[in-house]
């Protein structure tokens, strides 16, 4: 990390007890609004939650899956909010960004055992997405929630209906915005930690938490794989990943112009993630 990261990172947002309460209270609100779909994540086996000694010796705790897409609910809530959705629109973004990763611990399951096996990931992946899909059809989930939950990922067949959007002339559908911004919420949501302030690199480029997330994605060995077999899909020596950034950069783009025609409120699109959090923090302490 460069010294300029690592000034962020030090003046990430320090929590004082009263507002930790406060954001206790907050979340387990959010997690009644969409309970329903919640139970999904039981069902899947991440409400397991491992004693600190067995997380310690790589027994993975899943507990944390829920508790991030609790973060990216809250996250959709403000964006819901900022694009004046309609109040059903934002109730199914909110459930979409609550299931988006309901299903994780079968993904990574899946993904390490084709991992071992040499397998071709993408196929993997497809073969998950039909089973979710499945899935959440038998437990009665709407084509709605559904519509905006399949905008979440980096997969090829995600990245088409993204680009599709995209593409669509005229005003979107509120269930085409939600949709985008599912995508872009999840692309620069890294963990459950509050959004860092963008900042300018060395060679003068702005960044900010989408490109941080991508870096830490094309970091991580377990997805080296994937990352190499999709060069390709849309441009010429592009990487999965390097697509996933300049589709991201499109969408929050697209989101900061909507924002400006439904509410007048004009954002410089790379700092959409840090205004959104700075918006759930007022949220928090108005409790």
């Amino acid at each position: 990390m460069n010294e300029k990261a690592e000034r962020i990172d030090s003046i990430q947002f320090k929590e004082t007890e009263e507002f930790k309460a406060k954001k206790r209270h907050f979340f387990i609100g959010l997690g009644r609004d969409v309970y329903e779909v919640l139970k999904l994540h039981k069902a899947h086996g991440l409400w397991e939650r491992k004693p600190s000694s067995s997380v310690k010796a790589n027994k993975k705790d899943w507990g944390n899956v829920s508790d991030h897409c609790l973060v990216e609910v809250a996250r959709a809530e403000v964006f819901g909010e900022k694009l004046n959705l309609s109040e059903e629109t934002v109730r199914d973004l909110k459930s979409a960004a609550a299931l988006h990763d309901f299903y994780k611990r079968n993904d990574i399951e899946a993904m390490q055992e084709a991992l071992k096996l040499k397998g071709v990931t993408e196929s993997v992946l497809e073969n998950q997405a039909r089973k979710e899909l499945e899935v959440m059809r038998d437990n009665k989930v709407s084509e709605d929630i559904i519509y905006i939950k399949e905008g979440v990922g980096g997969e090829k067949w995600v990245q088409e209906l993204i680009l599709k959007i995209l593409g669509k002339q005229g005003p979107l559908s509120q269930k085409d915005i939600a949709c985008l911004v599912l995508h872009y919420i999840d692309d620069y949501t890294r963990d459950v930690n509050w959004a860092l302030l963008a900042e300018v690199t060395p060679g003068g480029k702005k960044i900010n938490e989408l490109d941080r997330r991508i870096d830490k994605n094309e970091a991580n060995p377990n997805y080296k794989r994937f990352n190499e077999e999709g060069v390709g899909w849309f441009q010429e020596s592009e990487t999965p990943f390097q697509l996933q950034r300049r589709i991201g950069h499109l969408v929050e783009s697209k989101i900061a112009e909507i924002i400006k025609e439904r509410s007048g409120q004009e954002i410089d699109p790379l700092d959409l993630p840090e205004f959104i959090d700075n918006e759930i923090r007022k949220k928090i302490e108005s409790i």
